[in-house]
């Protein structure tokens, strides 16, 4: 077995496993937040009447709430969508309007909006943040010759 003792091959291990660590993370965020940020450049918000809702159990994620929901677009076209909310979270009666949002180009994407979440785009920020640090420190010790 090789072990390695020189403290600069360490360091610079060490500097690629973060960067590969940040851009991981970086990555699955940008994904996560992908459709959020969509929403938010060219999403469009209307009312849209709960038709249907049950119980949907799941070993792995509990119980949920499973609701469809129809709504007109700005065309005038007609289309049906749901969501799956946390038990806690169901307020609505059926019949009643509520407010969704939905992308123009595929109207079935459409969510209620204040399912909205906003952590992963937080995270991709911060990830974007972190990687140009990380990217400026990793090139001035590589031209000082550190790593």
């Amino acid at each position: 077995m090789i072990f390695d003792f020189d403290p600069e091959s360490r360091a610079m291990k060490r500097n690629l496993k973060v960067g590969m660590l940040l851009v991981g993370i970086f990555l699955i965020s940008g994904f996560k937040s992908c459709t959020q940020i969509r929403y938010s450049l060219s999403g469009v918000t209307t009312n849209a009447t709960i038709y249907k809702a049950y119980e949907e159990k799941s070993v792995r994620t509990g119980t949920k709430i499973v609701i469809r929901y129809h709504f007109t677009d700005e065309e005038g076209k007609h289309h049906k969508a749901g969501d799956r909310i946390n038990v806690e979270d169901w307020i609505e009666p059926l019949g009643k309007d509520v407010e969704i949002i939905y992308l123009p180009s595929d109207p079935e994407t459409a969510t209620l909006t204040y399912l909205r979440s906003w952590g992963w785009s937080v995270i991709f920020l911060v990830m974007l943040v972190a990687m140009g640090i990380w990217s400026v420190n990793f090139y001035i010790k590589a031209q000082k010759g550190i790593l």
